[in-house]
């Protein structure tokens, strides 16, 4: 989202934040394809969008092919990062991502050099704990990535829950992380045709409305993430 407002500074935004059916990781192929069409065609009839950004690889994986047969705006995909590490000369890649991106996507398929991990519920792990109990999940992830510390060059972190445990990733496994947080923006205003006269405004919206107070701490926290490794990377 921020990676958004700063490529595209002239737009407002709507982010939906599907709490009513996340994690889409575990569910079947024909869950995911009718929970997100669903989301997409409520937020094009309400809100008259111009572009779509599926900001998750599950929804990418298994539903973008179809929503750009239909929709009728540009929609624009998250996918893991592969060949960003590859490009930086990365010989041994580790991808986490949901089961369900795992299996459908498309782009993780004939991908030489690279080993995928699926760590199991990590997703409802982040929704359940991002705000008040992140020890809990770094425990977790302790437990049940140091099988592959110190065996990879880089990491791609194939879910965007998983970003916002970067950090502590990247020293769990002791190698660098590459997210598409910043492609999936610069992507977006490559293909975007009408340019707005918007000024960064964005609209936070659950799809399960006893989570949306939830849902703007959750986006204040991120922020506050966002601009430490900035800073960081300012130093």
């Amino acid at each position: 989202m921020f990676c958004l407002k700063r490529e595209l500074l002239s737009e407002d935004f709507l982010y939906v934040a599907d709490f009513a059916n996340s994690p889409y990781g575990n569910k079947s192929k024909s869950q995911i394809l009718s929970i997100v069409k669903k989301t997409v065609t409520w937020c094009l009839e309400t809100y008259h969008p111009k572009m779509i950004v599926l900001a998750c690889n599950t929804a990418t994986a298994v539903c973008i092919d179809e929503l750009r047969k239909t929709c009728g705006v540009p929609i624009v995909g998250c996918e893991p990062a592969v060949n960003l590490a590859l490009k930086d000369g990365k010989k041994r890649v580790l991808v986490l991502c949901t089961s369900a991106t795992k299996k459908y996507s498309f782009y993780l398929k004939n991908k030489s050099n690279i080993t995928i991990f699926s760590p199991k519920n990590l997703a409802k792990l982040v929704d359940e704990n991002i705000l008040f109990n992140r020890q809990k999940i770094v425990k977790y992830l302790e437990k049940t990535l140091k099988k592959f510390c110190c065996k990879f060059d880089a990491v791609v972190l194939g879910c965007t829950h998983y970003a916002l445990l970067k950090d502590e990733i990247e020293q769990i496994l002791k190698c660098k992380a590459y997210e598409a947080n910043a492609f999936v923006a610069k992507r977006a205003n490559s293909i975007l045709k009408e340019k707005g006269r918007g000024v960064g405004k964005v609209v936070l919206l659950s799809t399960a409305k006893e989570k949306q107070k939830l849902l703007m701490q959750v986006f204040d926290s991120i922020k506050l993430l966002e601009q430490k490794r900035r800073n960081k990377c300012a130093e």
